[in-house]
């Protein structure tokens, strides 16, 4: 589990923001790969913000982890408005892409 693993010992190149771009795209990526594999299921709205909030609940879930399971890594309010913003980001795309495909 990378979220929960040590960087201490590990060089990263810092720059503000990089770290939020990572988590928008990661939970975007999961979030469109998700619903795409889903998609001939029945995705009702129901089902739509069940897994919009299952997901961002695991972003929040981790974060929550991070501050209590670990001494190397820390709790961020950001990483979860960003995880949250690539769950939405995700959906969109996926709709985007369902939308285009019936054209």
């Amino acid at each position: 589990m990378g979220s929960l693993v040590s960087v201490s010992k590990v060089e990263v190149l810092v720059f503000n923001g990089v770290d939020k771009i990572s988590h928008l795209a990661a939970y975007c990526a999961l979030s469109f790969t998700l619903f795409f594999a889903l998609e001939k299921q029945i995705l009702s709205k129901l089902n739509v913000v069940i897994i919009i909030f299952g997901l961002s609940f695991y972003g929040f879930f981790i974060e929550i982890l991070q501050k209590y399971m670990t001494e190397s890594r820390i709790f961020d309010i950001l990483d979860i408005v960003a995880n949250t913003a690539g769950v939405l980001l995700g959906y969109l795309f996926f709709l985007a892409l369902k939308i285009k495909s019936y054209e």
